[in-house]
This record gives structure tokens, C-alpha cells and sequence, in this order.
């Protein structure tokens, strides 16, 4: 069980002195191998996935950002999906730059949705099972 763990990708040093930052550009903020996870409150915080779900998780009330403005880290998606079963629930999710995705799937387990908050995004680009779901 996780509770209140904010995970931020933020900058590398630069690989040359003087030179430019570097991003993390595959970067992971909460990857779940285990099965039974629970991760209630949790923040992911610029990072190209937010979080990595392999096995039986539930998100409980957890949040994903992307400071798009400061690192310019594009072609996010918040969860990325490759096995086991997954409730998200009361989570926040903020769209940040013009590629961001809430949910990939690699699975055919599908996630169940509930009472989830969009700022950002349009209906289309949510999760199928949250369509018709209020935006901000």
C-alpha cells in the first residue's frame, strides 16, 4: 500500500557543463509489478508515464501532471496498462501539452472508471468507459 507518495521526474543534469538540461525522456513515476497494489493519494509528477500497471492495482483519489511549460517532456500518457486488473477512482488527471494521453492498454483486462476529474482534455481523448463524464 502507497499513500501520499509524490513522484516527480523533473530534470537530469546537463551532460556537458553549460550545456542543456535533459529530461527523463522514458521516464516512469510508479511502476506496479505486484499484484494486489493499492496507491491512495499518490501524485505522479512530469514524467512520460505516470503510472505503470501490471498486475491487480487500484488508484484511489491519485493524480498525474506534466510541467509541459518548464520541460517540454511530450507524448505522455498517465497510465499505461499491460496486465492485471485495475480500478481507478476519484483520480485527477491535467492535460498539459498537445500529445498527452489519460490511458493506454496493452491488456484485455479492461479498468473500471469512477467519479474521475479531466482538466484539459476533450471527451474523445478519455478512456471509453468515461465518456459523457463531466470535464473541466
Amino acid at each position: 500500500r502507497f499513500t501520499r507518495c509524490h513522484v516527480w521526474g523533473g530534470p537530469r543534469p546537463a551532460l556537458t557543463e553549460g550545456g542543456e538540461r535533459e529530461v527523463l525522456i522514458d521516464s516512469i513515476c510508479m511502476k506496479i509489478c505486484a499484484g494486489g497494489a493499492v496507491l491512495r493519494d499518490c501524485y505522479a509528477d512530469t514524467a512520460k508515464i505516470g503510472f505503470h500497471i501490471g498486475a491487480y492495482t487500484r488508484l484511489l483519489g491519485c493524480s498525474y501532471f506534466n510541467n509541459y511549460r518548464a520541460f517540454k517532456l511530450d507524448d505522455l500518457v498517465a497510465i499505461k496498462h499491460v496486465g492485471g486488473k485495475l480500478l481507478v477512482s476519484e483520480c485527477a488527471f491535467t492535460k498539459t501539452n498537445p500529445k498527452a494521453m489519460v490511458y493506454a492498454s496493452e491488456t484485455t483486462d479492461p479498468a473500471v472508471w469512477s467519479n474521475n476529474i479531466y482538466h484539459g482534455f476533450a471527451e474523445g481523448e478519455l478512456p471509453v468507459a468515461e465518456r459523457n463524464s463531466s470535464l473541466i
